[in-house]
């Protein structure tokens, strides 16, 4: 059993590694060069605190950085800030739980060779359940990688800045048709495309996606709950803002908004 209270680790390549057991970070400051925590199976439980990569790291090595690489174990965030070039890197059959004011940050953007950069990464059959906090992306915010990889969705904020907010090839599931629609129960947004993108066919039973596409996501794919339709685009303001590392780029102002109405 592990604890990390209020201390600092400053690491110049992996901050903490877990082979099996229970880790709680409560308060904190985890800085690390290549993977703050690594785990293989057991538990960490994030309840506050800061994992994030050293500063004045050479952009191809920031490039690579890892806030949380998992395998098997369960993660859970509800509160506390995880940030990288992949915020939370899903790697086995790993669950990954954000709830709260849980926080997590994928500060690159990058496509083409440079490959994929995300707030959570589900690169195997891995299961992300989100019931509130924030998962940003300045690339993309969720990708779900494989068709065995799950994510469900109840609430809270996600976001891609410039990329799909959430990319999807496996089972994906927004809201919980088993209470009120609420618009304002989760929001999904993307600044350059499509809120939600997905090759697979995926459950839409509450919440709102806003992104530049018109309309805001993969039309193909999309099952919205019993009795409900979607409703007429509409163009909002974005809640969010963001400008390149360069300065070629910034968020736009507004993007097309997509809700639920009776049918």
């Amino acid at each position: 059993i592990g604890y990390v209270g209020p201390y600092n680790i400053i690491s110049e390549d992996t901050g903490i590694y877990l082979g099996n057991g229970t880790l709680d970070f409560e308060r904190g400051y985890i800085g690390y060069n290549t993977i703050g925590i690594e785990v293989e199976t057991g538990e960490i439980n994030i309840t506050g605190g800061e994992i994030t990569y050293n500063v004045d790291l050479e952009d191809d090595i920031e490039l690579e950085t890892i806030g949380i690489k998992n395998e098997d174990a369960t993660i859970n965030i509800s509160d506390g800030s995880v940030y990288g070039a992949y915020g939370i890197y899903n790697n086995g059959s790993g669950i990954i739980n954000v709830s709260e004011d849980g926080y997590i940050c994928c500060n690159w953007y990058a496509t083409g060779s440079w490959g994929i950069r995300a707030a959570i990464y589900n690169v195997s059959n891995g299961t992300i359940n989100m019931t509130d906090g924030t998962v940003y992306g300045y690339g993309y915010g969720i990708y779900n990688n494989t068709s065995t990889g799950k994510v469900t969705i109840t609430g809270g904020y996600v976001r891609g800045a410039r990329c799909y907010a959430i990319y999807n090839v496996g089972t994906l599931s927004l809201g919980n048709k088993s209470i009120s629609y609420n618009p304002s129960s989760l929001e999904i947004e993307s600044h350059e495309t499509y809120g939600v993108y997905s090759t697979k066919n995926y459950n839409f039973y509450n919440g709102t996606i806003r992104g530049t596409g018109n309309p805001p996501y993969s039309t193909n794919t999309i099952q919205i709950r019993d009795g409900y339709k979607a409703g007429t685009v509409i163009e909002v303001d974005a809640t969010f803002s963001w400008e390149a590392r360069d300065g070629s780029a910034k968020s736009p102002e507004k993007v097309n908004e997509m809700t639920l109405v009776p049918d």
